[in-house]
């Protein structure tokens, strides 16, 4: 990863960043998920890379919700995606979720206040895998209790959809490209 420090805009803003590529089958369900948090200050800066289905008619279903944001770009693979929505960031915090991801309606609010009551810069969690039919299949996948950095040399264990990282305490965090 590469860091780009960038001055953070809004205190306690949760500025998630969901890429999108022909996600027209889960999206509606992953956006519900964000729509339906306990913890209500957040923005969701959806960008599509391209999507050829109906996607956008999707996402526009929801954009009543001014917290609702869409990119759109041409097709540049979701590294590229992810980095056009963290650039376009303005919370203090940043939060990952595929638009084929779901979180329980408390993900954000306990995540959050296991960051502040830790003094966290990031924070992840274990998470469970679903079918198209959002029923859990095996077991749930269940991380360490702490990652080094020379821990995720090897192997990446924080799931996408389950980090939370605080942007105010080491500036923008960018994904590298293959």
């Amino acid at each position: 990863m590469e860091t780009l420090g960038e001055k953070i805009m809004e205190k306690d803003l949760v500025s998630i960043v969901m890429p999108c590529y022909n996600g027209k089958r889960f999206i509606g369900e992953s956006i519900e998920s964000v729509i339906n948090q306990t913890y209500p200050k957040w923005e969701l800066l959806i960008v599509d890379d391209g999507s050829t289905d109906d996607s956008i008619n999707v996402i526009k279903h929801y954009q009543t919700d001014k917290r609702i944001k869409l990119i759109r770009q041409s097709n540049s693979g979701s590294a590229a995606a992810r980095n056009n929505g963290i650039r376009r960031s303005k919370g203090q915090y940043l939060a990952l979720l595929d638009s084929d991801d779901i979180w329980k309606p408390n993900f954000l609010e306990e995540q959050i206040r296991f960051m502040k009551e830790k003094s966290a810069i990031c924070v992840y969690s274990s998470y469970a895998m679903i079918n198209k039919n959002s029923k859990e299949i095996l077991k749930p996948v269940k991380v360490k209790d702490k990652i080094t950095s020379k821990d995720m040399e090897s192997l990446n264990y924080i799931g996408c959809l389950t980090g939370l990282y605080d942007q105010s305490k080491h500036g923008k965090i960018f994904l590298k490209r293959n």
